[in-house]
């Protein structure tokens, strides 16, 4: 695993580990940052060669060495990685680039096998949610087959003895969600 030190825009390579031509979905990278970088959304960046892919870092982290940066003709390159974080507000910290190493050649058995790392736009895309389940009691918002996140709904025949009505699962969805626009009804609810 590769350990990787933030401060402010300082960014120094703490631990590493060797690196191969032809690897993929094998260097984990651990990004670690300062106090500067709360409240700030982070981006790890990676560069060999001519070759550079960035990928969003979630509240770990952590993320996967793009294997593109890796591929065969990788050999004698160096691989250098940097973390650049923005908020709301217009505020932008890029670090330095830290230098992770040579990429050694790798024994091969042919031609790269895995799709190419997906863009920053896809890669904020899978975090939206595009879905909602009912399972027993607990409303989920998923993202594909992945939930984002779970509302417990209260117990038919609760306190006032029914079940709520359409008004009331609307309104919590409102409260835990967020209001969705509706573009057949002047207020804003979840349909179903």
């Amino acid at each position: 695993m590769f350990i990787l030190c933030a401060e402010k825009n300082r960014l120094s390579l703490q631990q590493g580990e060797p690196l191969t031509s032809g690897s993929a979905g094998v260097y984990q990278v651990l990004f670690r940052f300062s106090p500067d970088w709360d409240g700030l959304s982070r981006t790890a960046c990676f560069r060999s060669g001519g070759q550079s892919a960035c990928v969003l870092l979630d509240e770990s982290g952590t993320c996967t060495v793009p294997w593109e940066l890796t591929a065969l003709e990788s050999e004698g390159r160096h691989l250098f990685a940097g973390v650049w974080g923005s908020d709301a507000s217009g505020v932008v910290l890029p670090t330095v680039w830290a230098d992770c190493g040579v990429i050694l050649q790798g024994a091969a058995a042919g031609a790269e096998a895995a799709p190419p790392t997906p863009g920053l736009l896809e890669q904020a895309l899978e975090r939206k949610a595009d879905g909602i389940e009912v399972e027993g009691l607990e409303l989920r918002l998923l993202s594909g087959d992945r939930p984002l996140a779970c509302v417990r709904l209260p117990p038919a025949g609760g306190a006032g003895g029914e079940a709520a009505t359409e008004e009331e699962v609307n309104q919590m969805l409102n409260e835990v969600f967020g209001p969705v626009p509706n573009t057949t009804k002047k207020e804003e609810n979840y349909e179903f």
